[in-house]
This record gives C-alpha cells, structure tokens and sequence, in this order.
C-alpha cells in the first residue's frame, strides 16, 4: 500500500505539469449524478424508494444507508465547491487492477481512460 501510495503521488504530481487542451468527456466526479448518461438526481432518488419484489429488511437498511451516505455527499460536494480547491488532470479510477507490481515495487499505474480535470489530491511526499 505505501508503494502503491509513492506511486500515485508522483503521477498527481506529474499530472499537475499537463495540459493537454482538449476537454474530457467524462463528468468531474464532483458531479455525482452524470456518472451515467441515464442516471439523474431526480431517477436515482425515485427508484431507491421503490421496494424491488426481492427487498428484505436487510435490503432496505442498506438502501436506506446509501441514500443517506449520497445526500451526506451532496451537501460535501456543495461545500467543497466554494472552497476553490486546486484542479488539475486526475487519474480518476486508480484502484488495485489498474496497478502492475513487480515484486514489492509498482512498475506502472494503467487504465486512464477515466482521466478527467477535477480536484487535485494531496500529493506531498515524505522524502
């Protein structure tokens, strides 16, 4: 995970130096709801209301949870938005598959077709 962690520091900081000219088009992550050309704000809360014919009180609780956890995220994503935090070119979709390791080191970070100009993270590094 540190590894992984140096790595992807460095790539924010590359990053940081590009500009490339062209408009992504893939949505800012901050615009929650144009993750999916068919999912709206309005179409996301209308369905989770609906009960599927299979929902168990399990079901629902967790339905319940992520409706909370997304309007929490909502009102986030409003307040960052007055912040004006740094922007810059991001990966966006870095998890463990888009990692090559040899041996205990990272060898590549892959899969930037997600990319997208969109907040920066922190990229200080312990030198």
């Amino acid at each position: 995970m540190k590894e992984i962690g140096r790595a992807s520091g460095e790539l924010v900081t590359a990053l940081a130096g590009i500009d490339i000219g062209l408009v992504s088009p893939n949505p800012r992550y901050n615009q929650l709801f144009k993750a999916h050309h068919a999912t709206t704000r309005e179409n996301f809360y209308e369905e989770v209301k609906k009960a599927p014919f299979d929902a168990t009180p399990t079901v629902r609780k967790f339905t319940d949870l992520l409706v909370e956890e997304i309007k929490e995220m909502e009102v986030n994503i409003d307040k960052f938005n007055t912040l004006g935090l740094p922007e810059q070119l991001i990966h966006a979709d870095l998890h463990y598959d888009n990692v090559l390791c040899d041996g205990d080191k990272v060898s590549g970070l892959l899969d930037f077709e997600f990319s997208v100009f969109d907040w920066r993270g922190n990229s200080m590094l312990k030198r």
